[in-house]
């Protein structure tokens, strides 16, 4: 009886013994298997956030692509899935602080560039700086047609076929676009006395709100009054002329004489001598010469007539345009700066669709190209070469330049090179202190210049490449 009490008393303990032994086995082995784990989780939660960091790169805004949140948690689940690990949201969002904050660091950024500030820089260059990137509103305001005067409220959409809306502006805003320039022509909204039409200013008033309210720059110009009924830069017409300039900026500069600087004034959009040889290139003749001398008077009577103005207008920045708003016509000794009581507020206006036979020229020329690659010089000479010169002129000397139109018309469905393009071309001129504006007449079929990105009747940017690489150039906040 007792021997047998020893058998099973020294069994039991033998089976305790085996027991532990496993146990201490099994446990070593869980050991192994959590640092398994934790080290898959880490190595994958460093190929998360590789992901996550090419998200924050690749993302410009909310319209362009798609949206950061949605993004990472793509790459959340795509992760997960791939880890086919039994990680339980609970044990994703519900440890310990430490690991929360991790993640919440991990969250992309708004993009910012170290060289978005003004730091260094003052007066007009400064200011040049805060206006990024631009868009113009083109065809809409500058509609004309053969009427003579009158509101004609409809010419709004006679060349767009879309009425200027908040939303639009919303849009553009929320694309990236700091700055929106307005092109107006009054000739079809005045009397024989040259008074603007009520409806017509309060209509130009009301787009320009929509732009100011959003902390948005905004320029307002004269735009296709270019004739001899109106203004046209000879001696002979040198009196109407400047009739009509100090009577058009006496309304709008009274109009608008109490907004900040996020309102900018523009002389006249490219002077010129419309119908004639020389109208889009100066030569060596008198004919020339005497343009240039009286677009710059009427740069001069522009200034002058809204500083007397007051209020805001007495410091508010101004642009003026040399002849046909040209950069070589800019950089002549012939092209005046005009004198101005307020210090360093003239800026510098330039049309620059540059390299022409790329951007702006017919694809049915013999010299047209769809063909632009950053990479080439020859592609960029010209580009690298206006911007070196406008520096020299004019930056250099404080100075700020504005290239209110600029662009590259589609040519076949050339998209690649439009955008390649677009970010170069913004690139260089930020380099260099220049802000650009790309031209858009909403125009994106037909044998015409299809310039348009932003659809105004979708209320959708049509081209959302190109936009990306004008904002993502122009080194936005």
């Amino acid at each position: 009886m007792n021997r047998t009490f020893k058998t099973l008393k020294i069994s039991a303990l033998l089976l305790v013994l085996i027991l532990i032994l496993g146990s201490i086995s099994s446990c070593s082995g869980s050991g192994n298997k959590a640092n398994d784990v934790k080290e898959t989780l880490s190595t994958e939660t460093d190929n998360q956030e590789d992901k996550k960091q090419e998200v924050k790169e690749s993302v410009s805004s909310e319209n362009i692509t798609v949206r950061t949140e949605e993004a990472i948690e793509n790459i959340t689940d795509e992760t997960t899935d791939k880890n086919n690990t039994e990680t339980t949201d609970k044990d994703i969002t519900g440890g310990t602080e430490t690991e929360k904050d991790e993640t919440e660091n991990s969250e992309p950024k708004e993009i910012v560039h170290e060289d978005d500030d003004v730091q260094g820089l003052t007066g007009a260059l400064a200011f040049v700086r805060k206006l990024r990137i631009g868009w113009n509103l083109g065809n809409t305001m500058d509609a004309n047609n053969s009427a003579k005067s009158g509101a004609n409220l409809d010419l709004e959409t006679a060349w767009c076929g879309a009425r200027t809306t908040p939303e639009m502006i919303d849009t553009l805003k929320s694309a990236g676009f700091k700055s929106i320039r307005i092109p107006v022509s009054w000739h079809n909204h005045v009397d024989k006395d040259f008074n603007i039409e009520k409806p017509w200013l309060d209509r130009v008033k009301e787009i320009v709100d929509y732009v100011i309210e959003r902390d948005m720059y905004c320029t307002i110009n004269i735009h296709h009054d270019n004739s001899k009924e109106y203004f046209y830069p000879t001696s002979e017409y040198l009196e109407q002329s400047k009739n009509y300039v100090r009577k058009i900026w006496e309304q709008v500069g009274e109009t608008f004489k109490d907004y900040d600087d996020h309102l900018i004034f523009e002389a006249l959009n490219e002077p010129r001598l419309v119908g004639t040889s020389n109208e889009w290139s100066l030569s060596d003749n008198e004919m020339c010469h005497d343009a240039v001398r009286c677009i710059n008077e009427l740069n001069q009577l522009f200034v002058d007539t809204v500083r007397a103005q007051g209020s805001n207008n007495a410091e508010r920045y101004l642009l003026v345009p040399a002849y046909a708003a040209q950069w070589n016509a800019a950089i002549s000794d012939e092209f005046v700066l005009p004198a101005d009581t307020a210090d360093n507020k003239i800026l510098v206006e330039v049309h620059a669709y540059s390299p022409y036979n790329f951007a702006l020229s017919s694809p049915t020329d013999s010299n047209s190209t769809d063909m632009f690659n950053s990479l080439d010089n020859g592609s960029t000479a010209e580009i690298n070469n206006l911007m070196l010169k406008l520096k020299l002129k004019f930056i250099d000397k404080g100075i700020g330049v504005v290239i209110d139109e600029f662009g590259a018309r589609d040519k076949g469905g050339n998209l690649e090179a439009r955008t390649d393009y677009a970010g170069y071309y913004v690139k260089k001129a930020r380099e260099f202190g220049i802000t650009c504006f790309w031209w858009d007449n909403n125009v994106f079929f037909g044998s015409g210049e299809r310039f348009g990105i932003f659809d105004r009747k979708a209320n959708t940017i049509r081209y959302p490449e190109i936009v990306q690489a004008l904002v993502d150039n122009s080194k936005s906040d």
